[in-house]
């Protein structure tokens, strides 16, 4: 019987799956910058039209067409028609709505570390009626995940390619990503700093790094590594120790940066399934199975999904301190917020 010749297509070699390095590369060059992922954190509000994007956000133009068309090619937003109008509106995909775990993770971290005195920007309230108290857990176990039961020892030593991050200029004004909607995500990015920082941050997950260990591992230009260095320990995510003198430096998080682990785990849940990357690369869990993060709700212990989430602001309670309840007519200003308070509405979270 005459063997047949394979075709030239399933002759080509498949091409070898990602390292997580590269998968959280690929990942930040959609999310890394800061303005993309305020837009996307938008359309979790419900927002889906352009002039309703730049009022909240305070983006210029240009800048914003840029980054809606990142997003659409990158199916993280779809272009549908408006009705009665010749204009479009941006609508999420489900790629889109998978990420509301590292929105989530966002929220967390600049609730927890990035407050201050100040009460929480924004209340979670779940479909169960209870206030959302998410908990992140193993999707392989069950079992509530913590930094220290995951291991980010990586397999592959080899260079980033450094044509996986997208270039683009960072923003001059420390504060920008905090001109539109005040909540706990524009805190955490604007305190995380750029793409850059985030794979800085996954490097030092695994063991404390030297300044020629993230040049060898990120192919980082030396000035970029100094200023994010730089960064990242003004912002209190990093601390240095000398370990030679003069001026060798040893880099390790603080305890406030090993709570980014949540926020990196988020991410790579997202990409790893939608990238591809090498499970036996992956971070590992104390079950022995790769680190995925979901969150359920406290009150229910159902999974956390964007559908079932509403929103609201949360007043700070030292709104009325000027208002001295002595005066009768300070008491009734008082009466007329409170009841102002209470007819407001919930930011309701819509379907895409």
């Amino acid at each position: 019987m005459k063997r047949t010749q394979p075709t030239a297509k399933a002759t080509q070699a498949r091409p070898a799956p990602l390292s997580t390095r590269e998968v959280l590369a690929r990942a930040l060059d959609v999310f890394g910058d800061a303005w993309t992922f305020l837009v996307l954190q938008e359309a979790f509000f419900g927002v889906h039209r352009f002039v309703d994007f730049q009022a909240n956000l305070g983006i210029p133009r240009a800048t914003l067409a840029v980054r809606l068309r990142l997003l659409v090619k990158h199916g993280m937003f779809e272009r549908a028609p408006r009705e009665g109008s010749f204009r479009e509106s941006y609508r999420l995909t489900p790629a889109g709505l998978d990420q509301y775990n590292y929105a989530l993770a966002l929220t967390r971290f600049g609730d927890r570390w990035l407050a201050g005195c100040d009460a929480r920007p924004l209340r979670l309230r779940h479909r169960c009626g209870r206030f959302l108290g998410a908990e992140g857990y193993c999707c392989g176990c069950g079992r509530t995940l913590k930094v220290s039961d995951v291991s980010f020892g990586s397999t592959s030593l080899h260079k980033l390619d450094v044509r996986l991050i997208r270039r683009s200029r960072a923003s001059r004004d420390p504060l920008a990503y905090l001109r539109g909607r005040t909540t706990s995500v524009a805190r955490t990015l604007n305190a995380v700093g750029d793409r850059w920082s985030l794979l800085m941050v996954y490097e030092l997950l695994d063991a404390p790094r030297r300044f020629d260990d993230f040049l060898l591992r990120l192919g980082m230009a030396p000035n970029i590594l100094s200023e994010r260095l730089r960064y990242l320990t003004s912002t209190g995510l990093v601390v240095r120790n000398a370990y030679q003198r003069p001026s060798r430096f040893e880099y390790r998080l603080t305890t406030r940066g090993k709570n980014l682990c949540e926020v990196v785990l988020a991410l790579l849940t997202w990409a790893c399934p939608w990238l591809g990357a090498d499970p036996a690369d992956r971070p590992r869990h104390t079950c022995d199975r790769p680190a995925e993060l979901a969150y359920r709700c406290r009150g229910c212990g159902a999974d956390v999904k964007a559908i079932d989430v509403s929103v609201y602001p949360h007043r700070l309670a030292q709104t009325n301190a000027a208002v001295k309840p002595s005066d009768p007519r300070n008491r009734s200003r008082a009466v007329k917020r409170r009841s102002t308070r209470a007819s407001e509405t919930f930011l309701q979270t819509r379907r895409a």
